[in-house]
This record gives C-alpha cells, structure tokens and sequence, in this order.
C-alpha cells in the first residue's frame, strides 16, 4: 500500500508544480504587459483625453538614435513613452524614490549613477550596445527638471555612447501650458522644487487642462568630442523652446 500510495502522490504533485509554474507566469506576463502600458495610460488621464492635448511636431526618432530633450517634469518620460519605444536613462536616486521610481521603471527607464566616473564609463558601454543593436535611448542632459525658464546647458559625459555607436543624436524640445488654470505651468506641471511626489501628482491631476507640444528635431551626426556635440544639441534644442509660464 505504501508503494501505490507513493506511486499516486507523486504525478499529483508534480502536475500541481506545473499547475503553479504555468499560473505564476501567466500572472507576470499580465503584470508586465500592465507596466509596459502605464505610460500610455497616465498620460491619457493626465490629459484627461483632449485629441490636441499632445502636440508633436517633426520627425520621430529613427531606431538606434540617442535622444536627448529638456526636462521639465516627471511627465517627460511618460509623454516620450507614448510617442514611440525606447529606454530612458535617469539619475540612479529616482529608482527608490516612491511612485517615480515605479512610473520610471514602467517607461523603461535604466539607472546611472553620474557622481561615478566608473559608473558613467559602465554604463556607456552598455548604452552603445543597445544603440548598435537598434534601439532609442532617451535622456536629459540637463541633470535634473526645471521650472522651464529657460534650458539649463548640457553635461556631456553620456554623449560618450553616441561616438562609440556611431549614431544620431535627436534633439527634443518639450513645452507645457495649462489654460484655464489658474496658476502658471512652472507651478504646477513643472516639478522643481522640494514638494513631495503624491501632492504634486495630486495638484497636476485636479487641473482643468494640461497641453504638451513635443518638438522632434532633425538628427546630429556625432563629429568632434562630447563636449561640442553637447553644445550643439543644447544650440538646437533652445532654439525651438518657449518659456513655460511663470
């Protein structure tokens, strides 16, 4: 009896592993199809599904392109994200930080540490990787968001990975108006200051009506050193810019 008994529990416990195996992923590919969506999905609310409330304007990012944009908010990755697929490159302090980190994570978004010349080096190698093999990678040389008074200039040490792939660097200009608000932009979508995460995304979410524009420009071949490419990209990227309402 012991044997039968042993003969019995064993394809039971197997096919119940099985059973458990197939449901776990199952659940984890509808958990990252629900993150891959996010972005998509926050902005629409954001927007609260005005057909004019985002405006984009030249020619998308071809594959295997480093884009580089100003940096308002924590809706710039979310507003990139929706135009066209990619990786964001971001400080490394924003993937603890609650909700961002989350939102960042679900835009596809990888993590350098700037202070670290080793880190910045590692993480050049690995971005021109992902550059030859035909992705987009998006970044604000900025180094941090701003109350959109103007673009801050650029740091140049991630421009390394464009030399190293040897492809275009697209420059993007992103813009912000609130109509109807009563109080300017720079205030309320702009996310400069020291204000706590869920305050602000609150405050965003009770506006009447937020219009992004996006500004795509025409593509810059890497020639000289980082430092001049920078220059340029943050020459092109101004030129197209206007002044977020203060």
């Amino acid at each position: 009896m012991e044997g039968l008994r042993a003969t019995v529990l064993l394809p039971l416990r197997a096919s119940m592993t099985r059973y458990w195996r197939i449901t776990y992923k199952m659940f984890g590919a509808l958990a990252a199809t629900l993150l891959a969506a996010l972005p998509v999905v926050v902005v629409a609310v954001v927007t609260a599904g005005h057909p004019k409330a985002r405006a984009r304007t030249g020619p998308m990012p071809t594959n295997g392109s480093m884009v580089v944009s100003n940096h308002l908010s924590y809706l710039d990755i979310l507003c990139l994200a929706s135009c066209y697929p990619g990786l964001f490159l971001s400080k490394a302090e924003i993937a603890g930080w609650p909700g961002i980190g989350v939102l960042a994570r679900a835009a596809g978004t990888l993590f350098v540490d700037r202070d670290q010349a080793r880190d910045t080096g590692r993480v050049n190698g690995e971005l021109a990787a992902w550059l030859r093999a035909g992705l987009r990678i998006t970044w604000f040389p900025e180094g941090g968001t701003s109350r959109g008074a103007a673009v801050a200039p650029f740091k140049s040490s991630i421009f390394q990975a464009a030399f190293l792939a040897n492809v275009p660097c697209v420059p993007v200009t992103l813009g912000v108006a609130t109509p109807g608000s009563a109080h300017p932009a720079s205030q309320t979508v702009c996310w400069w200051s020291k204000e706590p995460f869920v305050g602000h995304f609150l405050r965003l979410l009770a506006l009447p009506r937020v219009e992004v524009t996006i500004h795509f420009g025409e593509g810059v071949t890497p020639t000289g050193d980082r430092k001049s490419l920078a220059q340029e990209l943050h020459k092109r990227v101004s030129a197209a810019f206007v002044p977020v309402a203060q």
